[in-house]
């Protein structure tokens, strides 16, 4: 039966998001999001998200193509002082097809997906709603562990020990071959381990990330300084296998 309303608002273009209203329903391995006239939320294999008639043949739920896994997805850190304090406003969920995909809304291009990515929801248990969202738990955990060492005296010590450049010194093609180990995005979640019918995926490396964007600046036509620039400006990195 229904479970209640629920406000999906996918978040990160305009302040106010993209609001849909849906019923949320209880499934045997999961929910469903249905509209008021019937209508479920449809996973397809190939990733596409579409609207299911009621009276539509052309799919079945024998696969359990309308049922979403709802999983919880703790930020595993103590949250006894933490600004991040667990709770009904703050919870992270991931949306796992049948396919072993997850649910993602795009706010650019107004657009329900399923990816092989986790995209995480945070959940408001106040006013029933789930807003897609960038936020994930290594991002909470490398924010909580800045704001506990955020004083004036650690910002002290750093500026001394930093400021000096007596860390050591490399070229910037050596830089460059130190952060082929960086992932290009420490936030994400890139790996499925334990989903049925999901893939490994791995995050590209930093390095990999420069040159993408000095090969776009050049495609772009741009001068030659901004391709270097598009090269090297992720090299700030490469000052962890200094100091690690």
């Amino acid at each position: 039966g229904d479970a209640g309303k629920i406000s999906i608002k996918p978040s990160g273009g305009s302040e106010a998001g993209i609001k849909f209203d849906w019923l949320i329903n209880q499934a045997d391995n999961g929910v469903q999001f249905s509209t008021t006239h019937g209508n479920f939320l449809i996973a397809s294999p190939s990733g596409n998200v579409t609207i299911l008639d009621q009276v539509d043949d052309s799919y079945s739920d024998v696969d359990g193509w309308t049922t979403f896994v709802p999983l919880y997805i703790s930020d595993e850190i103590d949250h006894d002082d933490s600004p991040l304090q667990q709770s009904s406003s703050r919870s992270l969920w991931v949306l796992r097809s049948c396919h072993g995909t997850f649910l993602t809304a795009d706010s650019v291009s107004k657009c329900f997906s399923c990816t092989k990515l986790p995209s995480f929801w945070q959940a408001n248990g106040s006013n029933l709603s789930l807003a897609c969202t960038s936020d994930s738990p290594p991002r909470r955990h490398h924010y909580l562990q800045c704001w506990k060492l955020q004083t004036y005296e650690y910002v002290q010590s750093m500026r001394s020990r930093f400021l000096n450049f007596s860390l050591g010194n490399a070229t910037l093609f050596e830089a460059l071959g130190w952060i082929h180990s960086f992932p290009a995005y420490p936030f994400h979640a890139w790996s499925c381990e334990g989903t049925s019918g999901s893939s490994m995926v791995s995050s590209p490396s930093l390095r990999t990330l420069s040159f993408l964007m000095a090969e776009a600046a050049r495609e772009e036509g741009l001068p030659d300084w901004v391709q270097l620039v598009a090269l090297f400006h992720e090299l700030g990195e490469a000052v962890k296998k200094l100091d690690p």
